[in-house]
């Protein structure tokens, strides 16, 4: 059996890192702030400010770094009703235009985004003083996996119809 080269190996541990680890790590936090939280209000009858700033930070990286994963196993919401009725060929044609759609948009709004939030590195968060280039950093992340694996579809399907295929 041929053995992957190092860079598949090392990338591959690096996507599952992102898009499987970070997001358990930041759900299992998300919901351990959440019981404090609980606990602080009505146990101890002493609320605290940073367990919901906490959460919605914590939130953010959940869902962000998890919808790469959603992406790589096509788990995104779709409209199969159309998309089963048609023949593979016109599946095909669809895939290519949606992916194209979804690499073009990323693409456009990458350097904005990331202008956008490397300026709110002067402000922190009310509660914990956290730096909110910080805070949303894992939607640069989002957008470049969205364009990695935008493309990587892309040239599936394209492969596919020069080589007279479908991808399943």
């Amino acid at each position: 059996m041929k053995e992957q080269p190092i860079i598949s190996r090392v990338l591959k541990k690096l996507l599952d890192f992102m898009e499987i680890w970070i997001p358990v790590v930041t759900f299992a936090l998300m919901f351990l702030v959440f019981v404090v939280a609980i606990f602080f209000r009505y146990v101890l009858n002493h609320p605290l400010t940073w367990p919901y700033e906490l959460s919605i930070i914590l939130f953010i990286w959940t869902i962000l770094f998890g919808a790469g994963y959603a992406k790589r196993e096509d788990s995104h919401v779709v409209f199969s009703v159309v998309y089963d009725r048609m023949s593979p060929p016109t599946q095909r044609a669809s895939r290519i235009v949606a992916e194209l759609i979804v690499l073009f948009a990323f693409i456009i709004g990458f350097q904005a985004s990331t202008s956008y939030i490397l300026f709110w590195k002067t402000l922190k968060t009310p509660a914990l003083r956290i730096s909110f280039d910080i805070v949303f950093f894992p939607y640069i992340v989002f957008m470049l996996l969205m364009i990695g694996r935008s493309a990587y579809n892309l040239f599936f399907d394209i492969r596919s119809i020069l080589r007279k295929g479908v991808r399943e």
